[in-house]
């Protein structure tokens, strides 16, 4: 007599459930631990864990006039904080924020705008992972990139990508 081996198991339909929520559970809270994430920190945690490097990240675009009447996207490859005033208005009594942001550009230009026109107006664009390197004095990792939708390369800093 042969003896069949099972690839199933019984378990009961509350057994079933729990386990059904928990696996829900842990991916909310995964995705919300990637949401609130610190870029820094994620490009050390990748520096620390080689193998398990991305191979591809997000660049950010941003739309500019031309000067000539149209729009030419550019990719961010950096930027600072220019003014970062946060108060209560004596008049108002309400916060005010002026917070101005320098972004620079991957032809070397850049731009000063409120940071709440930068976060509203930059677009996410694939890039592949083509080489990394790692200044040790720094501390700062680079990446050669190629964008997925036209094949042009680009070198940016781990903090600027994501």
């Amino acid at each position: 007599m042969s003896e069949e081996i099972k690839d199933t198991i019984e378990v009961s339909k509350g057994l079933l459930e729990s386990i059904q929520k928990e696996i829900e559970q842990l991916k909310q809270d995964k995705n919300m631990l990637l949401e609130m994430a610190d870029e820094r920190k994620r490009s050390q945690y990748f520096i620390r864990h080689q193998s398990k490097l991305p191979k591809t990240v997000s660049l950010r675009a941003f739309q500019l006039d031309d000067g000539k009447g149209g729009m030419v996207e550019k990719i961010v490859i950096g930027w600072e904080t220019k003014k970062d005033d946060v108060f209560k208005d004596p008049l108002t009594m309400r916060w005010t924020e002026i917070q101005k942001v320098n972004i620079i550009f991957e032809d070397g230009t850049s731009k000063e705008m409120h940071l709440l026109d930068w976060i509203r107006n930059y677009k996410k664009v694939k890039a592949k992972i083509l080489s990394r390197s790692i200044d040790e004095e720094k501390k700062v990792e680079t990446f050669k990139v190629i964008r997925e939708d036209n094949e042009k390369e680009y070198e940016i800093s781990s903090d600027f990508v994501n």
